[in-house]
């Protein structure tokens, strides 16, 4: 069945682009650009007394908020873990809702599994945290608070 798919896209996708081949033009002309750089660079330096703005120094809305911060870290935590689980062997569809709870160097302090799962499927899961661990903490005080628990959905399907 997925022969058949594959076969008709294939066979779909030659020949628009095989029409499209034949209405290009061989001999295109190309544009080239004459201008040239100054002889003298220090024309673009930015002047000492030029205000902050100009200077391309990111602006209050340029930097990442604490929410973005705090959402970039746990996507990262949760790549991190995903890329060393080994999914099971199974012919069942397993998934966990997962809440991992960090000390403050980032260790794993305990793990949560909630869901209906095999042994193995939890084992695999647990392995693959551990093996992400530890887990780099923000110096801040008040994001290592709300960094100390990684939230994580695992599927077989």
């Amino acid at each position: 069945m997925q022969f058949k798919t594959l076969l008709v896209h294939s066979l779909l996708m030659s020949f628009p682009t095989l029409s499209f081949a034949e209405k290009i033009q061989t001999n295109t002309p190309v544009e080239i650009n004459t201008q040239q750089a100054p002889s003298n660079p220090s024309t673009y330096e930015i002047p000492p007394d030029a205000s902050r703005l100009s200077r391309n120094s990111p602006t209050q809305t340029d930097q990442p908020d604490q929410a973005q911060l705090i959402n970039q870290i746990y996507k990262h935590r949760a790549n991190r873990i995903t890329k060393f689980w080994k999914r099971p062997v199974t012919h069942l569809a397993e998934s966990a809702h997962v809440q991992v709870y960090l000390d403050e160097q980032g260790k794993v302090k305990d793990i949560l599994l909630d869901g209906q799962l095999s042994d193995a499927f939890a084992l695999s899961i647990k392995t693959a945290i551990y093996k992400a661990a530890p887990f780099k903490m923000p110096e801040e005080h008040a994001l290592k608070k709300q960094l100390q628990e990684i939230r994580i959905y695992f599927t077989t399907e």
